[in-house]
């Protein structure tokens, strides 16, 4: 195993290891680090778990960014930070090893500090599910919403 693989999986493997014979677990596999490389680590830790374990589902904990050369790119949120993550929805969905696909929603977040962007929440949010839902099934695979939320100005809860 080259040293790139042992970082892998050293970042995962107590996880991994530690949810092995538990009686019902869903282990989501998300990524410490956001880089170039995370279809390698993708195929590493999905490949890992599923040999120590195949009776567990295993997703990728992840916003479900497209990669800037993808296809579906004008989908992501932002002004083209998004597609320079690494990330790659319909390549990192697209492994044997990957049970169903997942995604994240924090449009509050991924909008933030971007003046020169304007968009209708509305038509984002349905935008951003149906090509999501469109991919998870031409791959043969649920889909999941898995993390989402929404801004909210605490100050005013607090009086």
């Amino acid at each position: 195993m080259n040293c790139l693989s042992t970082a892998f999986l050293l970042d995962n493997h107590a996880v991994v290891h530690e949810q092995l014979h538990a009686l019902a677990v869903l282990l989501c596999l998300q990524p410490a680090h956001h880089c170039c490389l995370l279809q390698a680590w993708v195929q590493i830790m999905a490949n890992y778990t599923k040999t120590n374990d195949a009776n567990h589902l295993v997703t990728i904990g992840y916003e479900g960014f497209w990669g800037e050369y993808d296809t579906d790119v004008q989908y992501n949120p932002g002004n083209g930070w998004a597609g320079i993550t690494g990330q790659n929805f319909s390549r990192n969905m697209a492994h044997t090893e990957i049970d169903f696909a997942e995604i994240h929603y924090w449009p509050d977040e991924w909008f933030a500090n971007q003046e020169d962007i304007t968009y209708d929440a509305s038509q984002f949010l349905t935008a951003w599910f149906t090509q999501h839902a469109i991919v998870a099934n031409n791959l043969g695979k649920p889909l999941l919403l898995e993390e989402f939320g929404k801004a909210v100005n605490v100050s005013l809860h607090l009086k």
